[in-house]
Formats: C-alpha cells, structure tokens, sequence
C-alpha cells in the first residue's frame, strides 16, 4: 500500500493498524498478520515506504494505530508479539470521554 492509500484508508475506516516495514519483520510475522486474521473491527494495512512510516512518527519496522477520536495516531513501541499487539490496541479503541447530549 502506499502512503496517500493509508491516508485514504485512514479517512474511510474507524480504526486502523498500519505496519510499516517489510513482510519478513517479526513485526509483521508474529503479531500484525495474526491479530489482523482474529479481529474486524479494525482495517490492518501494511506499508514498506520508510518515510511514510517518518511521517507518522514511526520508525520502520513498526506499527501505528489510528482512529477517529482523541489523539488519532498512536505509535506502538512494543514487543513483535500478538498478545502485546492487542493489550496496546483494545483501550485505544473506546474513549476515555464521552459527550453527552439531548440526542
């Protein structure tokens, strides 16, 4: 994927983890495949463009969690491991401030 598709994705989807790096990174293999083949509610994308990954604060290989309230992009700076993967991303996928209106 290149970068301005990431930006599209970014614009048309609620959540969204990008791996930015090669396929054969750890990173990629051990926990961004196998949590992307368990979860639907995020769109995973992978981008190999380094600056790409620069320009979102993130070094390649590595990974970034986007969403559409509060601080919109997250740079994940765990381990190469599923498990770690998803403790980082689950409380990111709620708000921690909710507004309330009539509606």
């Amino acid at each position: 994927m290149t970068c301005a598709a990431l930006a599209d994705k970014v614009a048309d989807s609620k959540f969204v983890l990008a791996f930015f790096g090669q396929e054969s990174d750890a990173m990629f293999k051990d926990a961004h495949v196998p949590y992307a083949n368990g979860e639907d509610k995020i769109a995973f994308v992978h981008v190999a463009d380094a600056d790409c990954a620069a320009a979102h604060g993130a070094t390649a290989p590595g990974a970034v969690f986007f969403r559409k309230f509060e601080e919109t992009t997250l740079v994940y700076s765990g381990a190469a491991d599923k498990d770690a993967l998803q403790a980082f991303v689950k409380p990111l996928m709620v708000p921690t401030v909710f507004e309330f209106t009539d509606e």
